[in-house]
């Protein structure tokens, strides 16, 4: 089984002889493990005689690295660029049968805040670095949850403008990256008062 190179980074394809297999880099070390199984069981890559599977991925949360345990006679291949390695955090080699555990800290959570941004306002400070956050939090729910977040604190922000007649709102990442909502609607409420 190896891996190969997409050209989206957040997607990598693990093969085998019998063809490509499709994985997300957002999913967790349980999903990635249960999908890589069942897919290598379906190919015939399973010891039905002792009902064990040639390739299993954990989590140590002692560390907070990935494990990848490989069976006999099998090799993974993470040398490949953007392969399950970036997430796993394993380096860019061929690992062996037996205990393998990743060199770096697993990096499955990218995203470590959101931020509801507007155009029109001013005086937000991220990190000493004067932004237009108008609110920021970190989700309650996992990927593909709805997310419903409503601010106990309200903090009012003056707006720059003198009229305001009209004003561009995101969704971004703690680096300013936009969130990929997959075409589900954003509905945010704002609330303008006059000093």
């Amino acid at each position: 089984m190896r891996t190969h190179t997409h050209k989206n980074p957040q997607n990598s394809t693990l093969t085998d002889n019998k063809g490509p297999l499709k994985l997300s880099a957002r999913e967790p070390i349980t999903a990635i493990n249960a999908y890589v199984q069942r897919v290598m069981k379906d190919n015939g890559h399973y010891d039905a005689v002792n009902d064990k599977h040639c390739i299993t991925i954990a989590a140590n949360s002692s560390t907070l690295k990935s494990i990848l345990e490989i069976g006999k006679n099998f090799k993974m291949d993470l040398a490949t660029v953007n392969s399950l390695r970036l997430v796993l955090r394993f380096n860019r080699q061929i690992y062996g049968e037996g205990y393998n555990e990743s060199e770096n800290i697993v990096n499955i959570l990218s995203v470590t805040s959101l931020n509801v941004t507007s155009d029109v306002i001013g005086s937000s400070f991220t990190n000493g670095v004067t932004r237009n956050i108008i609110y920021s939090f970190f989700p309650n729910v996992g990927p593909g949850f709805k997310i419903v977040q409503e601010p106990l604190n309200l903090i009012y922000l003056p707006v720059t403008l003198n009229t305001l007649s009209e004003m561009e709102t995101k969704l971004e990442d703690q680096n300013g990256k936009l969130i990929n909502l997959r075409g589900e609607e954003l509905s945010i409420r704002f609330y303008i008062c006059e000093a």
